[in-house]
């Protein structure tokens, strides 16, 4: 009994330091829920839903995991969670680019229909020979 005690004790130790060297991910957390937030505010749920709604899954189990005092575990799907939503960012950015270049593309279509219809009206007759 007297043996056992020691070695216990050492273990609740080691626990405690383990748990005071790893404090929790409130940094990272938050980093994920502003990118989040950001791809949100953004138009992610438009034109990147699915990567959103990774970042935001991501989030909750890193929440979860900080629950359960598992912060490498936290860290590790915080971080995921703020690569998910930051690529949400990249891809709503690109879609809306890309609208915008189709757009442009009409409206410049559109600008040459017009100018050849113009250019057609005001060419001058041909002319007509005199009998």
């Amino acid at each position: 009994m007297k043996i056992i005690r020691p070695m216990y004790g050492m273990g609740v130790l080691s626990m405690l330091v383990a748990c005071a060297s790893s404090p929790l991910p409130r940094e990272q957390l938050a980093a994920a829920q502003s990118a989040i937030d950001h791809a949100q505010n953004a138009g992610a749920s438009q034109y990147a839903s699915h990567e959103l709604a990774r970042a935001r899954d991501r989030l909750e189990q890193a929440r979860n995991a900080v629950l359960l005092n598992e912060t490498e575990r936290a860290r590790r799907f915080a971080a995921e969670a703020e690569i998910a939503a930051t690529l949400a960012l990249v891809r709503t950015g690109t879609a809306k680019s890309s609208r915008a270049v189709e757009e442009l593309d009409r409206s410049i279509r559109a600008l040459r229909q017009e100018i050849d219809e113009r250019a057609r009206r005001m060419a001058p007759l041909p002319a007509r020979d005199k009998l």
